[in-house]
């Protein structure tokens, strides 16, 4: 029979949990919560930290990884691992790394955070190979970070996200470019595999490129740095760093 773990967090937490249910090293079901009222204000979510529409958008991420079994919808069900309780140990959730989290409640094993947690077996899109991809949500904000000064790769820049998202980088950056529309998280993945390097901030999507170590760069909240990068990326709190990195890739 399998191992379950339940999960009612946001959907970047999910995408970070899965370093440490792939490390158990068998199948494993995986539970989704919808009973978890989020604290953070003006979420995508709304009230709760998950909703069918969020439930929605991970669940072919989720059933493409061989590692787990089935995902359903958490009704009181028994489960072997729950990882909503880092959220009640007393840590300070804007520091150390979301990955490792986990092993601090339950020390299976020591998760290696340097590996990849997430494959993606979609073809490549080529249309995307010589692209920038962005997305930066309206959390977690770095506002000393000029997109302004990528003017000169303007003609290789996607941008994915929510509309309103999309509408403030153009105003903000004076750039104009083009946005794609992302079907689910699974379609992201595919995104971020396909392109030649992904920018973000702390949202689900950079957790998925983070998850899969692809090239990318992390606009890094100094408020809160939970998200430590490693293999193939960096993160950055000016812009200088940025548009270098930017140079090395393309």
């Amino acid at each position: 029979m399998a191992k379950s773990v339940k999960h009612s967090g946001h959907l970047g937490d999910i995408i970070y949990s899965l370093s440490f249910v792939k490390q158990m090293n068998e199948p494993v079901d995986y539970y989704l919560g919808f009973d978890r009222v989020s604290t953070t204000p003006n979420h995508p979510s709304g009230k709760y930290t998950m909703n069918e529409s969020s439930y929605a958008y991970i669940l072919p991420l989720l059933e493409h990884q061989d590692y787990i079994g089935e995902v359903y919808k958490h009704r009181n069900q028994n489960i072997d691992y729950d990882l909503d309780l880092f959220r009640d140990k007393g840590f300070s959730l804007g520091a150390y790394d979301l990955r490792k989290w986990y092993e601090l409640v339950y020390p299976l094993t020591s998760v290696d955070i340097s590996e990849p947690a997430i494959k993606c077996d979609l073809p490549v899109l080529e249309y995307l190979s010589d692209k920038i991809v962005i997305n930066l949500s309206l959390r977690y904000r770095n506002q000393q970070i000029d997109y302004s000064k990528l003017k000169p790769y303007e003609s290789k820049i996607v941008f994915v996200g929510l509309d309103n998202e999309y509408i403030i980088f153009q105003a903000l950056s004076k750039l104009n470019v083009k946005k794609l529309h992302v079907k689910d998280a699974l379609h992201m993945a595919q995104i971020i595999k396909s392109c030649k390097l992904f920018i973000g901030n702390q949202s689900s999507s950079f957790a998925i490129a983070e998850q899969m170590k692809t090239p990318r760069a992390l606009e890094l909240f100094s408020g809160s740095p939970n998200v430590i990068v490693t293999n193939n990326g960096i993160a950055y709190t000016n812009t200088e760093t940025l548009i270098n990195h930017i140079k090395r890739i393309l």
